[in-house]
C-alpha cells in the first residue's frame, strides 16, 4: 500500500512539474495510531493565506487544514484568518 501511494505522489508531482503548477506534497501522520507507516500524504496548492484551526494551530491555508482533516479523521475548523 505504501508503494502505491508512494506511486501515485510521484505521478502527480510530476504531471504538476509538466504544467508548471505550484504545489506541495503535505505529510500527516495518524496520531490515533502506533503504527510507524500510517502516513497519509496530501497534495495542496502552494499558497500562504494562513489561518487559525479550531484546535489552536495555524495552517498555511485551507487546503492544508482540510489535508489534516482527511488524513487525521478530524473535524478541525476555521477559527479566524491569520495566524493563531
Amino acid at each position: 500500500m505504501a508503494r502505491i501511494n508512494s506511486f501515485i505522489v510521484l505521478c502527480v508531482s510530476l504531471m504538476c512539474c509538466a504544467f508548471l503548477v505550484d504545489a506541495t506534497v503535505i505529510r500527516f501522520r495518524n496520531r490515533q495510531e502506533a503504527i510507524a507507516n500510517n502516513e497519509c500524504d496530501c497534495l495542496s496548492m502552494y499558497e500562504f493565506k494562513p489561518i487559525c484551526g479550531s484546535d489552536g494551530r495555524s495552517y498555511p491555508n485551507v487546503a492544508t487544514l482540510n489535508c489534516a482533516n482527511e488524513c487525521q479523521r478530524t473535524s478541525i475548523g476555521i477559527s479566524h484568518d491569520g495566524l493563531c
